[in-house]
């Protein structure tokens, strides 16, 4: 995980812990662009990963149905 910089984790049933725990990896900080959609991704889910020091590189995070946000317009 370490030299991954794109990860689709779409569709693979995670909740807010599988979250959580990626946040708090630092093996996840390479990555660039993140999909998530299609989870069990809750509001605490996503403040986790948006605030995740270990994810400070991420641009691009796809949360559900399309949606995508540039993470460095927050």
């Amino acid at each position: 995980l370490a030299t991954v910089r794109e990860l689709d984790l779409s569709s693979n049933e995670i909740d807010d812990d599988g979250f959580v725990e990626l946040a708090n990896s630092p093996h996840a900080a390479a990555l660039g662009k993140l999909d998530v959609n299609g989870n069990r991704l809750s509001e605490a889910g996503a403040a986790a990963l948006l605030t995740s020091p270990h994810l400070a590189p991420l641009r691009i995070l796809r949360l559900d149905h399309g949606y995508q946000t540039d993470v460095t317009a927050t």
